[in-house]
C-alpha cells in the first residue's frame, strides 16, 4: 500500500458534449477507492467540482459551464 501514497493516475476521456479528449490527474489511492465504490466527493475532496462531474459524467468543465449554466 505504501507504493501508491505517492502514485497518481491520469484519466483521459472523451467530453459527450463537445468530442474533445479531457485529462484529470488523481491519486492512485483515490482512484483505487473510487472504484471500490466511495463517492467522488468524499474520496477526492481537494479535486475541482468541475474535475470530480468530468470523472462521473465525461461532460468536460466548459461544456458543463454551458451546459448548467
Amino acid at each position: 500500500m505504501e507504493e501508491m501514497k505517492n502514485k497518481t493516475v491520469d484519466i483521459t476521456k472523451c467530453c459527450v458534449g463537445c468530442a474533445k479528449h479531457h485529462t484529470v490527474v488523481m491519486k492512485a489511492q483515490e482512484f483505487v477507492d473510487w472504484q471500490d465504490g466511495g463517492f467522488i466527493q468524499d474520496v477526492c475532496p481537494k479535486m475541482s467540482i468541475a474535475d470530480r462531474e468530468f470523472l462521473v459524467s465525461t461532460l468536460c468543465p466548459t461544456c458543463q459551464e454551458g451546459f448548467f449554466d
